[in-house]
């Protein structure tokens, strides 16, 4: 994991050097679950190479997207608060993804050695909450199809580009609805709009994003 690009990286260097010392590292191919919903929440974890989904279940067993998450990015984090912390979502690989983690015991040893962690999360749940609070306010006050030109290119950007510049995006329309705070009927329409102007191509999997720069200026 690079430097300058993970959460953790708001810790100073020793404290960041603890943390890791006290974390454990696994891989995990596309579509493997680390944690299933309802699991016991007994770690902090961060990705430190490839995509994690964070999925829920309707009442009917559905799963619901919530959030893609990339290199450096970290969940998990209200297990070490809660007495007796349950996992609230499902977290799967997309595409493949490393991620290290550490346990609510090793967390607290820190916690309670140094006041740094206890910032540290808070500065974690802040970005939350203001990251939660920017998405309600899309949600009342942006068009639905402006909201998934925003996913998309959002998401885009998270994407390692091929030679020519395009990105694969491996998310279904479903998926994409889920994000956007929309309908799969919406997604299908503005999809099929960005496929007319050449900036995604549609295909089996998920789309093809051609043109991430368009799509930008597209969405702001």
């Amino acid at each position: 994991m690079t430097r300058g690009s993970s959460i953790l990286d708001r810790l100073p260097d020793r404290e960041r050097d603890e943390l890791l010392a006290g974390a454990t590292e696994r891989s995990f191919e596309d579509g493997r679950v680390l944690f299933w919903e309802g699991d016991p929440g007994d770690s902090f974890c961060v990705v430190t190479e490839g995509k994690v989904i964070i999925e829920t279940a309707d009442a009917q067993g559905k799963a619901i997207t919530l959030a893609v998450l990339a290199e450096g990015e970290a969940f998990g984090e209200q297990s070490l608060l809660k007495d007796e912390p349950v996992r609230t979502a499902t977290a799967r690989a997309l595409g493949g993804a490393r991620v290290i983690s550490i346990s609510r015991a090793a967390f607290d040893l820190l916690r309670r050695a140094n006041p740094v962690f206890d910032r540290f999360l808070l500065s974690v749940l802040t970005e939350r909450v203001d990251r939660l609070s920017a998405l309600v306010l899309e949600m009342a006050h942006l068009p639905a199809e402006e909201r998934v030109l925003r996913r998309i290119a959002y998401l885009g950007a998270l994407f390692e580009p091929a030679l020519d510049g395009s990105r694969m995006l491996p998310l279904s329309q479903e998926q994409w609805a889920n994000l956007a705070g929309t309908t799969r009927v919406t997604v299908n329409r503005a999809l099929r709009r960005l496929e007319r102007d050449g900036a995604i191509e549609i295909r089996r999997g998920g789309l093809l994003l051609r043109d991430l720069a368009a799509l930008d200026s597209a969405a702001s």
